[in-house]
């Protein structure tokens, strides 16, 4: 009897297990290339549902393996470096290492889900039971936007695939981003998802279990809809007013090639190199006429600066379409101790015969552009991929072009919210991204990152163009409309910089939602290593008979 009901124990952890995987990978559906947003809107119900019932143990694993079964699909696209040079065994563990270290924050997240219930799902029914439900769904959406809020920033972070990128399709929300960043929007989808797991659990407690204190008024869930009719009535009205301001503006006409130059690691033939190059300017030069800006992707030009000689090319070149030309490349050079910096550069070529701006990359990318430690220990640096250690840039730059500011982002730099925020506060009326992605050719990669990239418009309300190699080349507006092009004329909206989050960045959303998420963890820590300190005293004391007469 026993052993049987050990068994049935041991499948109803099995089933959980495999249950928990499952809604990960549903999760992954709602990703761009997929792009099945509204798998996001109950993806979390099933896993939400088991740690209503499990002990925080128990959540921290089931929380990990929804975790793992999101993330090992959803950046999957890292196995394309196999297809570079990279080797198979350490590009896997690398895919399996970051998937480990992303389904930590699930886990955390799961943990602390599983304690916030604990004692409270058997409440008496009445009016003590409806506060009960509906105040648990906010504080758990808050939870998860603390983990995704650290998962971003944490030992330079990793800010990819927030829940709210799922739904960068649904333009009216998307713009609670220019509230409180991409986390806003997460919030309102676990939100939902936290109200239909109590509507769920109610439902089979009702029909099936018919328990005399389960109720049929679902107060979480009516509560979850009105703020996402709000949500979506606020947004449509906020993307009006900016269709409107963007009509009377300024214009700055942008011309952005896609230059489809192959990989470093993969490009061996100079042939074949001189071709290439031939038709970018080729192309550059036929789509220039009456353009103001030309841009070109991340590392496009065909050496490392300084070069005197692509100097002198780019110039002449930049004079004769009568454009300036901003272009990336690697650059070298010395500090003040005499030592040989590398860093990620974009340059921007003037039409008077001078380069009239330099951008350098701040966020640099760990195990692709630098290895930790790697200044102090020397010898790190020569088993980085590209065989040097990049040195970051010191801040955003802004570049006036024909009386319009804009400012650079450079590869991944435009998944960092930080980093917009900080070059729309220092005057960039327009952010343009290059980037390059023929790293992940033919994978979901450039798609995501593309999503990725939308909500740093929508979060300072400024137009973005995005210039990739093998990418998205695109036009993205102040509310998230994003639009393919070679040559475009953007317009410059006057409410730049101007929105929530823009002022008051993460502090207003992002921060308060991460010391949730810590503070509930130290919370039962405090509980668990303290209060049984306290409980075994007591006992001590009460067992005590040694003062007791006889």
């Amino acid at each position: 009897m026993r052993a049987t009901w050990k068994s049935s124990i041991n499948n109803a952890a099995v089933l959980k297990s495999l249950g928990c995987l499952a809604a990960g990978a549903s999760l992954a559906v709602a990703f761009p290339e997929n792009a099945e947003p509204h798998v996001a809107w109950f993806a979390f119900v099933p896993l939400l549902i088991i740690l209503r019932f499990s002990t925080p143990g128990q959540g921290f694993l089931y929380g990990f393996l929804h975790g793992i079964g999101f993330w090992l699909l959803s950046i999957s696209w890292l196995m394309e470096l196999r297809n570079n040079g990279g080797p198979v065994m350490l590009v896997l563990i690398g895919l399996t290492g970051l998937s480990i270290w992303c389904s930590l924050f699930s886990a955390v997240f799961g943990y602390s889900v599983s304690l916030l219930w604990q004692g409270g799902d058997s409440a008496t029914a009445g009016w003590k039971r409806y506060f009960f439900e509906t105040w648990r769904p906010p504080v758990i959406a808050l939870i998860w936007c603390g983990g995704e809020y650290l998962r971003s920033t944490l030992f330079t972070g990793f800010a990819w695939n927030a829940v709210g990128v799922s739904q960068v399709s649904y333009l009216p929300i998307v713009q609670l981003a220019s509230l409180g960043g991409v986390y806003a929007v997460s919030f309102l989808v676990l939100l939902v998802n936290g109200a239909l797991a109590g509507v769920c659990v109610r439902l089979w407690r009702n029909t099936m279990l018919r328990e005399p204190n389960s109720t049929r008024r679902h107060f979480d869930l009516m509560t979850a809809l009105l703020v996402l009719f709000v949500a979506i009535y606020w947004g449509r009205k906020r993307i009006s007013e900016l269709q409107a301001s963007g009509q009377s503006s300024e214009r700055l006409s942008v011309v952005a090639i896609d230059p489809d130059l192959p990989c470093i690691f993969s490009i061996n033939e100079s042939e074949n190199i001189k071709i290439a190059y031939s038709n970018l300017y080729e192309k550059t030069d036929a789509l220039s006429l009456n353009a103001d800006l030309v841009v070109w992707p991340e590392t496009s030009l065909p050496s490392c600066m300084p070069d005197k000689v692509l100097e002198k090319n780019m110039l002449r070149f930049a004079s004769q379409i009568g454009a300036p030309i901003l272009a990336g490349t690697t650059e070298f050079s010395l500090n003040n101790k005499n030592e040989e910096e590398c860093r990620n550069s974009t340059f921007l070529f003037g039409t008077n015969g001078v380069i009239e701006s330099v951008y350098s990359k701040q966020h640099l990318v760990p195990f692709g552009e630098f290895l930790p430690f790697d200044k102090k220990m020397k010898f790190l640096q020569k088993l980085a991929p590209t065989g040097v250690s990049c040195t970051p840039g010191e801040g955003a730059v802004v570049m006036e072009v024909n009386g319009i500011k804009v400012s650079p982002l450079i590869c991944f730099e435009d998944t960092v919210a930080s980093l917009s925020r900080a070059a729309v506060k220092a005057g960039a009326q327009i952010l343009i991204a290059q980037s390059n992605d023929s790293w992940f050719y033919g994978s979901s990669e450039a798609v995501q990152h593309h999503a990725q990239a939308i909500f740093r418009a929508v979060e300072n309300a400024v137009p973005l163009v995005r210039c990739s190699n093998r990418g998205i080349t695109a036009f993205v507006s102040p509310y998230g409309g994003s639009q393919e092009f070679l040559l475009h004329t953007i317009p410059v909206y006057s409410g730049a910089g101007s929105t929530l989050y823009s002022r008051f960045g993460d502090w207003i959303f992002g921060i308060p939602c991460a010391v949730i998420f810590i503070g509930v963890c130290i919370f039962r820590f405090w509980n668990k290593i303290f209060c049984k300190s306290d409980s075994k005293s007591y006992s001590k004391k009460e067992g005590d008979t040694s003062s007791v007469p006889s």
